[in-house]
């Protein structure tokens, strides 16, 4: 199970997973674009969406360059 504890910056765009994963498959984000964190119940993990699987999160806190 991944932990989660960090309260998601205001700083973040939110994204449920079915709007992220939308949104990769159309190209809108990538790697380079900046990072992006899985997250569930307003906290985020500090495991990275482009290196690691979904698991239980249900959004994403995405962070542009």
């Amino acid at each position: 199970m991944r932990k989660y504890g960090k309260i998601i910056s205001s700083d973040a765009d939110v994204f449920s997973l079915e709007e992220w994963k939308t949104s990769v498959r159309a190209g809108m984000f990538n790697e380079y674009d900046g990072c992006g964190y899985w997250s569930k119940d307003g906290e985020e993990s500090t495991d990275e969406v482009f290196s690691t699987r979904p698991e239980d999160a249900t959004h994403v806190a995405w962070y542009n360059k």
